[in-house]
C-alpha cells in the first residue's frame, strides 16, 4: 500500500479572483472679494469649502483554499470604511506693488477640517488602531507665506518666497 495515496497533493496553480467596487465625490465652491486696484497696493478675501467621500469595496477569492486542504475558496476582503471630510476655511491676501518691478505678497488661511468614517463597515477584528473605536477627527490647520515677486526683463521674472502650512488629513 503506497502512503502517497492519502497526501492531499499540491495544487499546480492559484487562482485569484478579485472585485473592486467604489465611489468618491470631491465638491466646493469659493468665494472671493478683492478690495483696491489690482495693479496697485489691494485686499483680497475669501471663503471657501470642500467636501469630499469615498467608498471603496474589494473582495477577493482564492482558489483552492491553502487553509482547508486546497479545496473550496478561501474568500476575504478589505477593511476600508466609508469616509468624508468637509473642510470650510477663510483666507485674507494682500498685494503691495513695492516698485515697478518688485511686487510683494503677505497672505493666510484658516482651516476647520471634519473628518469621520462609518464604524460599521469594519470587520470585528479591525486592523486599524484602537480597533477602529476612533473614526471621528476634527482639526484647526492654519497657513501663512510671504511671496515676493521680481520682473528682471520684459519677458523674465524670479519669485523668492516662504510659508508654513498645514494639511487635513489624506482620506
Amino acid at each position: 500500500n503506497d502512503y502517497r495515496q492519502n497526501v492531499q497533493q499540491e495544487p499546480s496553480y492559484y487562482t485569484l479572483r478579485g472585485d473592486t467596487r467604489g465611489g468618491l465625490t470631491s465638491t466646493g465652491v469659493r468665494a472671493a472679494v478683492v478690495f483696491g486696484d489690482l495693479d496697485e497696493t489691494h485686499l483680497r478675501v475669501g471663503a471657501d469649502i470642500r467636501h469630499l467621500e469615498q467608498k471603496i469595496d474589494e473582495t477577493f477569492e482564492l482558489s483552492p483554499n491553502p487553509l482547508a486542504n486546497n479545496t473550496g475558496l478561501l474568500g476575504f476582503s478589505t477593511n476600508q470604511p466609508r469616509s468624508w471630510m468637509t473642510d470650510p476655511g477663510v483666507y485674507f491676501e494682500i498685494s503691495k506693488p513695492v516698485s515697478h518691478w518688485w511686487t510683494a505678497d503677505i497672505g493666510a488661511r484658516l482651516d476647520f477640517v471634519a473628518t469621520q468614517a462609518t464604524a460599521a463597515d469594519l470587520r470585528l477584528r479591525s486592523s486599524l488602531p484602537g480597533g477602529g473605536c476612533d473614526l471621528e477627527q476634527n482639526d484647526t490647520l492654519h497657513a501663512f507665506y510671504l511671496k515676493n515677486e521680481f520682473e528682471l526683463t520684459n519677458h523674465c521674472s524670479m519669485r523668492a518666497s516662504f510659508g508654513y502650512a498645514e494639511r487635513p488629513p489624506t482620506q
